[in-house]
């Protein structure tokens, strides 16, 4: 049999690059040279970007760096260093220092944010405006705090005074995405106010307090199921990569239907 020929009869959603072509950011919290590539090698349609969290960049050793973002690169997935990192260096005024730095080593893009150091978001806006300057990477702007919620409208202007210093997408993090259940306000309006192929929707990590990760896969079907399958998704780890598929493609098992319930819908 033909490998087109399986499961042709079955209704399985879109295949991967259709209707289901949000993008993913995976999360790396040190994966192995080896894994890392067996796992590129399998999962690679499922990864447009892959971020280092926090400060790892700065932890790890220096030839082992270069090697995973090698191994990104010649995948052709953009690598990025955490926001973490980014708010390290705007502290210790190293910023300049430390965009060239990420360029010299093969980061292909930057995140810069103010959820933890309180930096303030004027830091925040001259650090995006100086990383253009310094690099050609993509920058992409973090919004959200982990101390408090930001209402919908400080989301919306943070996110339009990033957008107008000069990144070039948006995430928003994830402490921001639920409070008792998903803040389908805040999403609403970002996806109403800003082009959806510049934002990417932060998954909690159950690092969070009263997180965990039956939790994190109720946000994810929350905002799959309530703004469709076609947004973007960062913070998933290398063992969800299928499941955001399946949830995508409506055969996950919260959301399977039977023919006759989808025919009434």
């Amino acid at each position: 049999m033909d490998d087109g020929d399986f499961f042709r009869s079955l209704e399985l959603g879109a295949p991967d690059g259709t209707d289901t072509a949000g993008q993913i950011t995976m999360i790396d919290f040190g994966l192995p040279i080896g894994f890392q590539a067996d796992l590129l090698h399998s999962h690679r349609r499922l990864v447009n970007k892959a971020k280092l969290a926090g400060s790892l960049a700065g932890a790890i050793d220096r030839q082992f760096l270069c090697k995973k973002l090698s191994s990104y690169r010649n995948a052709g997935i953009q690598v990025l260093p955490g926001g973490l990192f980014a708010e390290v260096a705007i502290l210790q005024n190293r910023f300049s220092d430390y965009v060239a730095d990420c360029a010299a080593l093969g980061f292909t893009a930057i995140e810069v944010s103010s959820i933890k150091s309180g930096i303030g978001l004027q830091s925040k806006y001259e650090a995006i405006t100086l990383a253009k300057k310094v690099a050609d990477v993509h920058v992409i702007g973090e919004v959200g705090l982990h101390e408090r919620k930001m209402s919908p409208s400080e989301i919306l202007d943070d996110v339009s005074m990033c957008l107008e210093v000069g990144a070039d997408s948006i995430t928003l993090e994830a402490f921001e995405l639920y409070e008792n259940g998903l803040r389908s306000d805040v999403v609403g309006a970002l996806l109403h106010n800003v082009p959806a192929e510049k934002l990417v929707f932060e998954l909690p990590m159950d690092l969070l307090p009263e997180m965990s990760k039956s939790k994190r896969v109720d946000v994810l079907q929350a905002l799959v199921g309530e703004f469709g399958a076609g947004l973007n998704f960062g913070n998933v780890e290398w063992d969800e990569l299928y499941l955001v598929e399946m949830i995508r493609r409506g055969i996950a098992h919260d959301r399977i239907e039977s023919p006759r319930e989808q025919s009434s819908a």
